[in-house]
């Protein structure tokens, strides 16, 4: 039989913790400045930090549900559902799968969950201080009022849904948007369109026009280089000199130089999109320019967002499934969609979920 924990106020929730301290190899755990304490210490394993089932999601009020025949807890808040199972890295939001770097575990005898995973599932920020090596957890939007600009191809412009994630991010965050991204754009420059008259728009050319700073600056792109076959290249072995604008590895060290040059306290990312081929056999030719992204991004300290993983034929969105396809990415002109064009839908589940948290966390 289930049993249902109905877990009210985060005030209420944090006088009810326990008595052990929360702190794992001398981490500390806030909730909105205040420290929790739990009843088996939090632990820490290859980054990912455990804590408590119940008192986590006791502690940012949320209702909880443990199923101890499927070992799975599932929690609800504000319209957000959440449901990870021991020993699973598969968790579920709102009905998607999310890949997760570890698995819930049973430890002392009591259900640890990883904290970040958890905590930005249910909207919250999590910041960490090196100096104190101290976990913040905090309700407070810290995109509320912060500027924005995009650089991309369709995906990013929204090709299939006018403004794409980037309206719906900063019409529900309260952010400035600049949305510089170009249908058909490459890194790479001098790649040619599909028709072979003119050369694709380049996304390094839209980078050289910003006149101006802006908190956040979002990179997204590399399937029209792919498609495009443009020269991969390398990258380069140290920092500074001449990069190769006519491969995708020089077109992107290019980039990234010069945006943490030019704009060094703006935080910089990079968006990798779901997978977004429907046919079999892509993956295998496209993933070269997958892996040299993630390199690229490593290399220059680009925090990466990599939906390609968390949406795939195994987990996430499978855009080989025709009526998966049909409801993410299908419209009037085009209702069986085309895997890689999402409609509104699409973008809220597919990049804005798990873009707001990941933003916050930069």
């Amino acid at each position: 039989m289930k049993k249902i924990f109905f877990l009210t106020t985060l005030i209420m929730s944090l006088g009810a913790l326990g008595a052990c301290s929360a702190s794992a190899d001398g981490i500390s755990v806030n909730i909105e400045g205040k420290p929790l304490t739990f009843e088996t210490e939090p632990f820490i394993d290859d980054g990912t930090t455990f804590v408590p089932m119940r008192a986590i999601f006791s502690a940012l009020g949320a209702e909880i549900e443990w199923d101890p025949d499927t070992r799975t807890v599932t929690s609800r808040k504000d319209g957000t559902e959440i449901s990870l199972t021991i020993d699973s890295n598969i968790a579920v939001k709102n009905g998607v799968m999310r890949l997760l770097d570890k698995p819930p575990v049973i430890y002392n005898d009591f259900t640890m969950v990883p904290l970040r995973f958890v905590s930005e599932s249910l909207n919250c920020a999590v910041y960490w201080d090196g100096n104190t090596s101290t976990i913040d957890i905090t309700e407070e939007n810290p995109l509320t009022g912060k500027s924005m600009v995009l650089f991309g191809d369709s995906v990013g412009y929204g090709a299939n849904w006018a403004g794409g994630y980037g309206k719906i991010i900063g019409e529900e965050n309260n952010m400035t948007v600049n949305n510089l991204c170009r249908s058909s754009s490459t890194f790479t420059k001098n790649v040619m369109s599909q028709d072979n008259t003119h050369f694709r728009p380049c996304i390094i050319d839209a980078v050289d026009s910003l006149d101006k700073s802006y908190d956040y600056i979002i990179l997204e792109g590399g399937v029209n280089d792919y498609w495009s076959h443009a020269p991969i290249g390398e990258l380069t072995e140290g920092f500074g000199g001449e990069y190769d604008e006519l491969t995708y590895a020089g077109a992107l060290e290019s980039i990234f130089s010069g945006l943490k040059e030019k704009y060094p306290e703006s935080k910089i990312g990079f968006l990798i999109i779901q997978n977004a081929f429907t046919y079999k056999g892509a993956e295998p030719y496209y993933e070269p320019y997958y892996e040299l992204t993630k390199a690229a991004c490593d290399k220059w300290g680009i925090p990466c967002l990599d939906l390609y993983r968390q949406n795939n034929p195994e987990v996430g969105i499978n855009v080989k499934d025709p009526e998966t396809t049909k409801k993410y990415f299908g419209s009037a002109e085009r209702p069986d969609g085309d895997g890689c064009h999402p409609n509104e839908l699409g973008y809220r589940v597919i990049f804005v979920d798990p873009m707001v948290p990941w933003l916050k966390s930069l």
